[in-house]
């Protein structure tokens, strides 16, 4: 059976249908620095949140294009 544009699309190697995953962990990094940017407005608290924040992001932007494995772990199948 050829496969759909859907089930390419929306269901990982197993045939579950895939809504949503997790986020990875410099994700949620770039969050929260990115929050915490929105209350330490000035200084050298700042700076280092907002360091943090573009550092996590490139990482996780590295990690997408380079990494071997592509995992997608459901988080809610139907």
């Amino acid at each position: 059976m050829e496969k759909t544009l859907f089930d390419k699309i929306f269901r990982d190697s197993n045939g579950n249908i895939v809504i949503a995953q997790p986020p990875n962990l410099p994700i949620i990094i770039w969050g929260v620095a990115s929050l915490l940017t929105l209350i330490f407005t000035s200084g050298s608290i700042n700076v280092g949140l907002d360091l943090i924040a573009f550092g996590s992001l490139f990482t996780w932007a590295w990690l997408e294009l380079f990494q071997q494995k592509t995992a997608r772990i459901p988080l809610f199948c139907l």
